[in-house]
């Protein structure tokens, strides 16, 4: 999970996200309330303001789940892992670096 995030959002260590610019409030509002494109698949950006639970950070990590699956089926690792575990890894990585952008 960690190594998907730091190739989707171009960090090399977690404390980066400190400095992290957040979703385009207009463009999160598009999203929600209207009938905005909602976020890049290829350049996802967190709107750390809310929690993983927000409409568009549950579309964020969405697309963050379908990058990790194709990762797993492209290594053919394994042991295969559903996607609730996975979104679990990958929600509660958003969740340490919202905490650390937060406290910043």
């Amino acid at each position: 999970v960690r190594k998907l995030f730091k190739e989707k959002f171009g960090f090399t260590h977690d404390t980066e996200f400190i400095a992290y610019d957040s979703a385009d409030r207009s463009d999160v509002h598009a999203y929600e309330y209207e009938d905005g494109p909602g976020p890049d698949v290829d350049s996802p950006i967190f709107d750390p303001m809310h929690g993983p639970s927000s409409v568009w950070n549950i579309a964020v990590i969405d697309n963050l789940l379908q990058a990790l699956q194709a990762e797993c089926n492209n290594e053919n690792w394994p042991v295969r892992w559903s996607d609730a575990y996975l979104r679990t890894l990958i929600v509660d990585h958003y969740k340490r670096l919202r905490t650390m952008w937060r406290k910043a």
